[in-house]
């Protein structure tokens, strides 16, 4: 699932327990305007739109802290 996605990008970069590596997904979804609505956690990528697939590859992004 896409939160899964992003939250291994999560565990693998930060020391995060659980709920906050949840609480960071739902956090960078919603940065990335992904509506709730119609993208959860448990959204699978191949039932998105393109521009929601890319908002998640954004939030995978972010999700490692790069620096800018």
């Amino acid at each position: 699932t896409v939160g899964a996605q992003i939250d291994e990008v999560i565990r693998l970069h930060t020391g995060m327990s659980r709920k906050q590596r949840l609480d960071r997904v739902e956090a960078l979804m919603d940065q990335v305007k992904l509506d709730p609505t119609r993208v959860s956690y448990k959204s699978y990528p191949h039932l998105l739109s393109g521009g929601q697939r890319q908002r998640v590859m954004i939030a995978m992004a972010l999700a490692a802290e790069p620096d800018f």
